[in-house]
């Protein structure tokens, strides 16, 4: 059920972003707007009590703000791509960002145990993304077309990598600086 429902969130979000009416940012205020009404009322419904005595800012620090930024951006990232691209290539991105991830965690952190589930699943997330993106295939969905615009394409196909690159990027700090804020309330408990 999660699978399904995520598939059509992601599939919808694009179809609104890729509509000519509206800019980016309107979108994204629209969106956001559902998000902010379903985040309080769960914060209400869960700590009501504690949100009316200490205010919702309670417990904010600067470690926790700049999550709040990433997050902030890394959603306006995560739009551009969809705009620019499609879902599935922002589905690619966000499953080798996790593979880099793990990666990092486990070499450098110490943190992460692959387990065989992963060991087996990571193969098939490189290969389904090098398959994707082979220039072969990008080639043969456009036969028929000049070659300026292939050219031109091909072109736009790089600087969605590039998008792409900067997107895992951002992720790899977004789920970095989750990881030290986990920590760090972990300590303050």
């Amino acid at each position: 059920m999660a699978c399904c429902t995520s598939a059509f969130s992601g599939v919808y979000f694009e179809r609104i972003l890729k509509k000519k009416a509206g800019s980016l940012w309107l979108r994204n205020i629209q969106l956001g707007i559902f998000g902010i009404s379903l985040g309080l009322g769960a914060c209400y419904a869960n700590d009501g009590t504690a949100l009316q005595e200490g205010g919702f800012l309670q417990h904010y620090t600067p470690d926790v703000w700049l999550v709040v930024l990433l997050q902030a951006l890394s959603g306006l990232v995560i739009a551009s791509v969809i705009k620019y691209a499609d879902n599935v290539l922002k589905t690619f991105a966000n499953a080798v960002s996790v593979l880099f991830s793990a990666a990092i965690s486990f070499l450098f952190l110490g943190d992460f145990t692959p387990t065989l589930p992963f060991c087996l699943g990571a193969p098939v997330v490189m290969a389904a993304t090098f398959m994707y993106g082979r220039p072969e295939q990008i080639k043969s969905k456009v036969e028929g077309v000049s070659e300026e615009a292939l050219h031109l394409k091909e072109e736009r196909v790089v600087a969605l990598e590039q998008e792409v690159e900067k997107l895992s990027v951002l992720l790899r700090q977004r789920d970095d600086e989750n990881a030290q804020l986990r920590q760090r309330l972990g300590e303050d408990v």
